[in-house]
């Protein structure tokens, strides 16, 4: 009878045993299930990590030419000085490159045009376009020119206006939104001419 009794207690100590191992496994699945649907709703809602904090962007437009350096060159990036920043991030930036009080150089330079920020895979970049494949050519014929800035039109300047090879890539995808309608308006480029140099489209003058 006791033998009967213990091995009565044993098989009801086993099937408990089962029954909270079956009653965690089906707890971590809702569980599993609950976090799906908690992403599922998050990605349809479109929600993604403030673009401010890491550089992350949507669209070119987002995006900001920096020097990194607190005064850069003459208040200018250069290829060697250079980061692309959020808009919503600029003065952070700023306050974080002079953080340490400086008097910068009373001069001004001119942007280099071939120095753009843009958004690349979700996250703003710095690129120089003097050494991108956008620039490569072979042949004047090659190369043609285009408003450095989006949607840029009348008379442009040297300063204003980048040549580049249609054929080794799209410049209005590096600088503009891809949803945007332009002003019913032209760029002139007056005494201007896109010329193939040293296996680069660059800009020249005419006749210089």
């Amino acid at each position: 009878m006791r033998v009967r009794t213990i091995a009565v207690w044993l098989v009801l100590a086993v099937a408990c045993s089962e029954s909270h191992e079956g009653g965690d496994d089906a707890g971590s699945t809702a569980m599993d299930a609950s976090a799906r649907v908690d992403a599922s709703a998050r990605a349809d809602s479109g929600a993604r990590p403030d673009a401010s904090v890491s550089g992350e962007c949507d669209v070119p437009s987002e995006c900001v030419l920096l020097p990194e350096s607190c005064c850069g060159t003459c208040g200018a990036p250069t290829p060697d000085d250079m980061i692309a920043v959020h808009r919503d991030d600029v003065d952070e930036h700023q306050a974080m490159a002079c953080a340490d009080p400086v008097a910068c150089p009373g001069c001004v330079m001119e942007l280099d045009p071939y120095l753009i920020a843009t958004c690349r895979a979700g996250e703003c970049v710095a690129l120089d376009l003097h050494v991108e494949a956008l620039t490569e050519c072979t042949g004047d014929d090659e190369c043609t020119l285009a408003p450095a800035q989006c949607c840029a039109c009348g008379l442009l300047g040297v300063g204003e206006t980048i040549a580049f090879n249609p054929e080794r890539g799209s410049l209005n995808a590096l600088v503009c939104d891809p949803v945007l309608t332009c002003p019913p308006c032209a760029p002139v480029f007056e005494g201007l001419e896109a010329r193939c140099e040293s296996g680069r489209c660059i800009v020249a003058t005419t006749g210089g």
